[in-house]
């Protein structure tokens, strides 16, 4: 005896029975179906969105090809995999169903049967809200200006001013439009001298040779426009993962033992635990040094 033909013989006012009631019908079968195939299909996109070291042009192909993939999901030999599966698997669940697959063929006001046109309607309204979402997200004028930055600080050759001014239009009243222009004639010529190159290295080492570059000394205040272009590249998440993580690390530590614990110390542990990576990599021999150095202590200890 199976499982759902066990809820069957209870009550029928029980939970259980109510909840079995709701799950072997066809509608939420088929609606379940959809969404996982929905879902299988967006999670590349979603976790590459999660990652540190993405790429916002990758991102914005990533995304295109994951619409057109969507997109083509509305052919009508893709809803038929999906009602033939649906079907299949309300058959398994309760074989004595009283809800019948739908069948094309058959009038829609025939009572028993579903009108399968309402289903690949609905389908169809599915996807579309999947296709919008993404589409909005990943819509080239939120994109292209941030990427236009990248391709600004990165590119060998020395880019046409007026096309970068109007992908970058959205930035443009912070910084000082003519002198960006200058520093840009000045830009290219600067990276040759330091030997800076990008095009072998992988996404992580990218950002951090571009940090590397402008913490060379007085880049900032040669190219402050340019630096400041760069500042609002770094400020930009493509999504809000890291700081719903961030969220996630609060009610960790703010234990009831900690329930009295200063903001300050607060955040200087939250940033701790955020960044437990580059923690990590910092020598406690210097902190120290540091501490002992600007702790003026009354007694001594040797």
């Amino acid at each position: 005896m199976t499982l759902f033909q066990e809820i069957r013989q209870i009550d029928y006012n029980s939970k259980a029975s109510c909840i079995y009631g709701l799950i072997s019908t066809f509608s939420f079968i088929f609606f379940l179906e959809v969404l996982t195939l929905l879902f299988n299909i967006t999670n590349i996109l979603s976790l590459e969105i999660q990652t540190i070291d993405l790429d916002y042009s990758n991102m914005k192909s990533l995304a295109d090809s994951t619409v057109e993939k969507l997109e083509n999901l509305k052919e009508n030999e893709n809803f038929r995999v999906i009602l033939e599966k649906s079907s299949n698997l309300l058959m398994k669940i309760d074989p004595e169903s009283s809800e019948i697959p739908p069948l094309k063929k058959r009038k829609r006001n025939d009572s028993g049967f579903i009108n399968e046109d309402n289903y690949f309607i609905k389908y169809c309204k599915i996807i579309d809200v999947f296709v919008e979402t993404i589409t909005q997200r990943f819509e080239s004028s939120n994109i292209d200006p941030i990427s236009s930055i990248f391709k600004l600080i990165t590119s060998k050759e020395e880019q046409d001013f007026s096309v970068l001014k109007n992908t970058l239009n959205l930035f443009l009243k912070y910084v000082d439009e003519k002198r960006l222009e200058t520093e840009l004639a000045l830009w290219y010529p600067f990276k040759k001298n330091l030997n800076f190159e990008l095009d072998e290295c992988q996404i992580i080492q990218k950002a951090e040779k571009m940090r590397q570059l402008f913490l060379t000394p007085n880049v900032d205040k040669i190219f402050p426009n340019i630096t400041i272009l760069y500042r609002i590249y770094l400020s930009l998440p493509i999504s809000n993962a890291h700081s719903e993580r961030s969220f996630s690390t609060l009610r960790r530590l703010k234990t009831y033992l900690r329930s009295n614990i200063s903001e300050q110390r607060l955040n200087d542990m939250a940033i701790l635990n955020i960044e437990s990576e580059e923690a990590l990599k910092i020598d406690e021999n210097k902190i120290l040094e540091i501490f002992a150095s600007k702790k003026n202590r009354k007694l001594k200890f040797y």
